[in-house]
């Protein structure tokens, strides 16, 4: 068996947010299996809700967490993959047909497939990053989920689509850029997710996975095994930190302190009994606040976020799709309480994300979801990634652009 490159090539693996930029510098080996080398993450710099707010400031802030990453590592990078927010991405739904090359199907069809479908998207405003397939027809017959080697003439398929707004993420790569970092591929935030924190029971029964980020909250619906649609909401817990800072006239700092701390969404019983501490904007002395005002704070933002992450469900939601189980994941997931307010407005069962303990990384609470499943994306050797969603950024006259075409076309 020839060995995978990328056992040669050591790859940076970001992912960037309202909160934190993380890094994690992987390698996988001939076997197909990833070994986190390094990790490291910081306060995010110049980005808000997925948006490049200040270019100079998130470049430095990249450069910083790549650095950090690599000294934990004792690796030097130069390639990396990106995650992108929903906020940068357009998702749609393609039927195609073709007519078979032979009698059995084969990897050259559903290659065929992925080219047709990619045909019919808008290269000028968009760049296609996956083409994931929801299901496949055979000369009729519906409901395969794997046609490869089955007999027929014809096969059809219904793709989920999901492209980069190339307005939107082109200042994101030139900070990467910016960075010393050269883009190898985009991966869409939300799909990565569901690789770290959804069973297959669960994508297979009706799941929703909700990453509450600091800036918006994601959300994914999964079904029969495959990702339905995905969305986002441009609120998060920044908003609740925001909300705090404004009700206790206290900083932003000392607003977070006491939602980490002493936070709560959910007025179960017993629960606004203790009282917690903060300092105020004009007082440096300690003053009291009573857990009951935290909770007449915080729940009316929570509530509006969930009203809307209820109503892009529903505006996504297709026949023979519904949701059994929700799925919590991301830094603002840790809200005490959240979990039991979710089950009681939607009367579904709820569980918190439970992350991989993966040797080389630090930390596995939710904050890091998007990078454990990009690295399982990259351990299953996915084939949702569209012909051509490798940036071409080598120059394939040279020896290095010859291997990294061959990477680009055997990952």
């Amino acid at each position: 068996m020839k060995p995978r490159l990328s056992r040669l090539l050591p790859m940076a693996v970001l992912d960037v947010g309202t909160s934190k930029a993380a890094c994690w510098i992987v390698r996988v080996d001939g076997d197909g299996k990833a070994k986190v080398l390094g990790t490291h993450y910081q306060e995010s710099k110049g980005y808000r809700a997925g948006r490049v707010v200040d270019l100079l400031a998130l470049s430095s802030c990249l450069a910083s967490v790549i650095e950090g990453a690599e000294k934990k590592s004792k690796e030097r990078v130069r390639y990396g993959v990106l995650s992108l927010p929903p906020s940068m991405l357009a998702t749609s739904v393609e039927e195609v047909d073709i007519a078979l090359l032979g009698t059995y199907v084969t990897d050259e069809d559903i290659k065929r497939l992925q080219e047709t479908v990619k045909s019919k998207i808008d290269g000028q405003t968009l760049h296609v990053i996956h083409i994931i397939p929801q299901i496949y027809a055979l000369d009729g017959q519906g409901g395969i989920e794997n046609p490869r080697s089955m007999m027929g003439k014809r096969l059809w398929c219904r793709f989920l689509v999901v492209c980069a707004q190339k307005a939107w993420m082109q200042n994101l790569l030139v900070a990467v850029q910016r960075a010393r970092l050269e883009v190898m591929a985009f991966v869409a935030a939300p799909y990565m997710a569901g690789f770290a924190c959804l069973t297959e029971d669960e994508k297979q029964l009706g799941t929703v996975l909700l990453d509450m980020g600091g800036g918006t909250v994601t959300m994914s619906g999964y079904k029969a095994g495959v990702l339905m649609f995905m969305d986002h909401i441009d609120q998060g817990g920044e908003h609740i930190t925001r909300d705090l800072a404004y009700g206790l006239d206290c900083g932003l700092t000392e607003a977070e302190r006491v939602k980490v701390l002493q936070g709560h969404c959910f007025a179960g019983k017993g629960s606004l009994t203790s009282f917690a501490g903060h300092r105020t904007k004009t007082n440096t002395a300690m003053a009291n606040v009573s857990r009951e005002r935290l909770f007449d704070i915080i729940y009316p933002r929570v509530e509006s976020m969930l009203t809307g992450v209820q109503n892009k469900i529903q505006a996504h939601k297709k026949p023979g799709f519904w949701m059994q189980r929700c799925v919590l994941t991301g830094g603002g997931s840790q809200l005490a309480g959240l979990k039991e307010l979710i089950q009681n407005l939607w009367g579904k069962s709820v569980r918190m994300a439970e992350e991989e303990n993966r040797e080389g990384t630090a930390s596995t609470t939710p904050d890091f979801s998007v990078l454990q499943g990009t690295v399982r994306f990259m351990e299953a050797q996915k084939d949702t990634l569209a012909p051509g969603a490798w940036l071409p950024t080598f120059d394939t006259r040279s020896f290095l652009g010859k291997i990294m075409s061959w990477f680009r076309e055997n990952l």
